[in-house]
């Protein structure tokens, strides 16, 4: 079925994305690592390690929004949720995507407009280093884009399920 293909090719994207970006934690590491050598052995600081890791950071908490979804990290009200059915959680998972679905799409178009403005007017930081704000700010964009469609192949998952057509491997009931 071309549903499910399309289905799998957005989980597909944001697990490899996750994985990626998840090798940025390891960058920062060793971008600081740096920083500190240089700091507190040869008492010559950088003046781009702060900036760096900050902008890297927020890429990553970003970006890794899909892959945390996709695989049911996010943090919900497990007190009321447990409570309900396999049937019931379907509908109340359901229920919350119109919110869900409404705020993503504001979020990705406002980021993406001023991902744009950001890009065209050559946006940097204040300070020494100067460093370009604009790929964190793309990358913010990509990121609720990304999250928006795995939260549309959730749901659209969930429907499935709920008319029995599937097992319910994504649905609410198998966390």
């Amino acid at each position: 079925m071309k549903l499910n293909k399309l289905l799998d090719i957005i989980d597909k994207v944001n697990e490899r994305v996750g994985t990626v970006i998840a090798f940025g934690l390891i960058v920062m590491m060793f971008i600081m690592l740096y920083e500190v050598v240089l700091r507190y052995i040869f008492d010559s600081p950088t003046i781009w390690a702060w900036a760096v890791n900050g902008l890297l950071f927020s890429a990553v908490l970003v970006l890794g929004g899909g892959y945390v979804l996709l695989h049911k990290g996010h943090v919900r009200l497990d007190i009321l949720f447990e409570r309900l059915s396999p049937r019931g959680r379907l509908i109340a998972d359901m229920a919350t995507f119109p919110v869900f679905l409404i705020f993503l799409s504001v979020v990705v178009w406002q980021g993406g407009r001023m991902a744009y403005s950001s890009l065209v007017m050559g946006q940097h930081t204040l300070g020494f280093f100067n460093a370009p704000i604009y790929p964190t700010k793309i990358a913010f964009c990509v990121a609720a884009a990304l999250l928006l469609l795995q939260g549309i192949a959730i749901f659209t998952r969930n429907v499935i399920a709920l008319k029995g057509k599937t097992n319910g491997r994504y649905d609410a009931s198998n966390t």
